[in-house]
């Protein structure tokens, strides 16, 4: 076989191949419109209990918040404190405070009805947004 005719054949395949995805893709599409259709109809019927579940948790997580946030205060305190006897910081408490506010970060997602996931401890703990800096810099 010449090699222009292998390439055409490819080619052909290729694009018989492109056309069943791009159905298929619409028929998800078309699928995915349906649900979304259907979904909206049930959001307008909102249970009212699941409501108050949420809100419950909502109650659960504000507690957590203020608690997470006097423990930041608290380390903040602390790690300056550190530093001005010690004149370098404690990258322990660094990297705990990143945690800390990671974690403050998920809770406020799901407060502010942002993310559905509840945080920990319904889920795993949130793993890092961001790495601590690697050089602090105080000018």
């Amino acid at each position: 076989m010449s090699k222009k005719l292998k390439e055409e054949k490819w080619r052909g395949a290729k694009m018989s191949e492109l056309n069943s995805n791009n159905n298929q893709t619409d028929h998800q599409e078309d699928s995915s419109k349906e649900e979304k259709k259907v979904n909206q109809s049930n959001s307008s019927e909102i249970n009212r209990k699941s409501i108050g579940v949420r809100f419950l948790y909502a109650v659960l997580y504000l507690i957590v918040l203020g608690l997470l946030n006097a423990v930041i205060q608290l380390s903040v305190f602390f790690q300056f404190i550190y530093l001005f006897f010690t004149n370098k910081y404690s990258n322990p408490v660094r990297i705990f405070t990143n945690k800390v506010a990671t974690y403050n970060y998920k809770i406020i997602r799901y407060l502010t009805l942002n993310d559905n996931l509840r945080p920990f401890p319904f889920s795993e703990f949130p793993k890092d947004i961001e790495e601590p800096s690697n050089e602090v810099i105080f000018k």
